[in-house]
């Protein structure tokens, strides 16, 4: 009779956000199947390699290990169940940055059915797993050319008010409207400005809340992106926000003086 050829499938996903509540979840469901005795969590910090049968056990070693750091901050975990009989194999590498997942195994139902499982759980909302990974400098770009033409624009202004050019073409009687041209050109371009900081600074919130996270001591804090931050990333926010606020005020002053001057 012969041996069935063997499957290989991997997965990677971006962007997870598993705490300690989605962490159990997770490995309840990638568990089904196997004996307790065929599991194993790993986890490697500071040229050391932590195992244990269960992730309680594997943070309870890390947490009595006398090791500099955190030992609340996870770089990496990684579980591995074994079927003895080759049926079905799979190892889920976890890191902030992505999920990678290997199955492997001679059973066609099994391996494509434990990748499947795994792969719904991690790109459940909840969870924010996805195929593709994140291009957030591509974005930041797109986004940083909403601010910079306004700012441009602003600059021009200035410019030409404290350095005139010399127009043979601009008649007296039509002279005293200059500044206030400037005035409205300065004033529109302040407004895309602050549109423009507006969906910068939106899109730093997000990226900072909905970024991958492994965090297997403590659970997540829930709600919208802004409740997900911590303290100081809302103050650090809220801070940046006002500076933000103030240098537009400061332009919107310098125009109102040019016209007045």
């Amino acid at each position: 009779m012969c041996t069935p050829p063997a499957l290989h499938l991997t997965l990677t996903l971006y962007r997870c956000r598993l705490g300690k509540r989605e962490l159990g979840s997770l490995f309840t469901v990638a568990s089904q199947g196997y004996a307790p005795g065929e599991l194993q969590f790993s986890h490697e910090r500071h040229s050391r390699t932590f195992t244990s049968a269960t992730l309680a056990g594997l943070i309870a070693d890390v947490q009595a290990a006398p090791l500099p750091g955190d030992p609340d901050v996870w770089a990496n975990l990684t579980f591995t169940a074994t079927d003895p009989a080759g049926r079905r194999t799979l190892t889920l590498r976890l890191t902030p940055d992505k999920a990678d997942l290997t199955v492997t195994g001679t059973d066609a139902t099994l391996v494509y059915g434990t990748q499947t499982q795994i792969m719904l759980f991690l790109t459940d909302e909840a969870i924010g797993g996805s195929r593709h990974a994140p291009h957030k400098w591509y974005e930041m770009r797109r986004r940083l050319s909403t601010v910079l033409l306004p700012f441009l624009i602003v600059a021009w202004t200035l410019v030409l008010y404290f350095h005139p050019l010399e127009d043979p073409y601009l008649q007296p009687e039509t002279a005293h409207l200059w500044p206030a041209a400037l005035l409205l050109i300065c004033a529109c371009a302040v407004i895309l400005l602050l549109v423009g900081l507006a969906r910068l600074g939106g899109f730093l919130l997000r990226e900072r809340a909905t970024r991958g996270v492994l965090e297997p001591t403590q659970d997540l804090l829930p709600g919208s992106p802004w409740q997900q931050l911590s303290a100081i990333e809302k103050i650090t926010a809220v801070g940046v926000a006002v500076a933000g606020v103030a240098a537009i005020g400061t332009l919107v002053a310098v125009a109102d003086d040019i016209v007045k001057g």
